[in-house]
């Protein structure tokens, strides 16, 4: 995006002693965040004027007369909290943002506050009744014709996850299992060709982004079979490039573990990462269980979600593309199965105690988030995706690394 990211009063003071501050549609400045409720809805309008395109506030920056800008440092105390707090509360919907305090050189307790907002996949956001963008150098009300617009294009981005969890389904390789689970990743904002350099690379580049992005899936559901690693073939597609276990033409295994266990994961020209995971349940076979007992490995589409937001955030970075992405999940043949019981230390036991059947058949999410969202707080992406589901079934408590405190 190109955007002005000061890192040291030096740069501030260099710009603004100069006149060459490269305030405008991408930059504002501000002496205070405010204290009063007037002041506060004042900051909740600026930051929400940048949601559109992206923007960034600086705090602690008086600007006098037009034109004319002096450094006013201000208290450091709690500055980055607030500053969180207004985005989160006042505009609707909330809005997230990164802020970055920066200590005065002659006074660390004060200084000054860089609040970066990245272009909202919720945008336009309303403050007070009334909805806001940017003109040139100032926020400026929307009227009624724009937000119209704003909301038929945001319509069209999330019909886009669902319509391509329905292709997905469409393709879905055969022959069918029991269960499987369907996952999406789409640029939202992107030219079509975002990925067309890195499809047309080595066959290995998906393989090499999965990889990569392991670190970032919690420890407790990672090492759960299947996982990327056991993905061996690298093919191009009609659309992108994959890295699969599935058979020849996308085909399920015939033989048994490798169907139960197939995978597949494809990064598309356009930047889409579509994918599906073949092993949702099993049948709990014991005399201590009652026959025909379905069990949901609740773990997998846990730690597949994750990966689907590490591999979106990875692949953002290489391809430059710090624009929002849409998510999306669908799970089938849940219909009567349930979480396996767990001891005190967490270990599988078997166990007629039950716990609660999911009583339909799929399951299916959808959300959309930023690209600092995605790199600073993924849980909370993670937990708009498949938390439902994992509440549903009663266990939500057993991953406490995976979803938001």
């Amino acid at each position: 995006m190109g955007i002005w990211l000061p890192t040291t009063e030096a740069e501030i003071e260099a710009v603004t002693s100069a006149g060459t501050v490269p305030e405008g549609h991408f930059v504002d400045f501000k002496r205070e965040l405010g204290s009063t409720p007037g002041s506060r809805k004042e900051t909740a309008q600026d930051i929400a004027s940048f949601a559109l395109d992206g923007g960034v506030l600086i705090v602690g920056v008086d600007e006098p007369e037009s034109g004319t800008y002096t450094l006013s440092p201000q208290p450091l105390s709690d500055l980055s909290e607030r500053a969180e707090q207004i985005a989160a509360n006042r505009p609707d919907p909330g809005l997230y943002v990164r802020t970055t305090v920066i200590p005065s050189r002659d006074d660390p307790g004060a200084g000054y506050l860089v609040i970066e907002v990245p272009p909202s996949p919720a945008a336009p956001h309303m403050v007070d009744g009334r909805y806001w963008g940017r003109a040139e150098r100032t926020k400026r009300q929307l009227n009624d014709a724009e937000v119209a617009r704003l909301h038929a294009a945001r319509t069209r981005s999330d019909r886009r996850v669902v319509d391509a969890l329905s292709e997905e389904l469409r393709r879905d390789p055969q022959p069918l299992p029991a269960s499987r689970m369907h996952f999406v990743a789409e640029p939202l904002v992107a030219d079509d060709g975002l990925a067309r350099m890195f499809v047309r690379g080595a066959p290995t580049a998906v393989r090499e982004l999965v990889h990569e992005q392991e670190d970032r899936v919690p420890g407790s559901v990672r090492d759960h079979s299947p996982t990327p690693w056991e993905l061996t073939a690298s093919v191009r597609r009609a659309k992108g490039v994959a890295l699969t276990s599935l058979a020849e033409g996308r085909k399920t295994p015939t033989e048994g573990f490798l169907a139960e266990v197939a995978a597949d994961i494809e990064v598309q020209t356009t930047g889409a990462i579509r994918g599906v995971m073949s092993r949702l349940t099993y049948l709990e076979e014991h005399p201590r269980v009652p026959e025909g007992t379905k069990r949901v490995f609740e773990s997998l589409p846990i730690a597949w979600s994750h990966r689907l937001v590490a591999w979106a955030g990875a692949l953002g970075e290489q391809l430059e593309y710090r624009g929002p992405w849409g998510f999306g999940v669908h799970l089938y043949g849940l219909e009567g199965a349930s979480a396996g019981p767990q001891d005190e230390r967490g270990m599988h036991i078997l166990s007629s105690r039950s716990l609660p059947v999911y009583e339909a058949a799929t399951f299916q999410a959808a959300t959309a988030a930023s690209f600092q969202e995605i790199r600073d707080e993924p849980l909370k992406v993670v937990d708009r995706l498949i938390g439902d589901f994992i509440h549903s079934l009663g266990v939500s408590n057993r991953y406490p690394d995976c979803f938001p405190r």
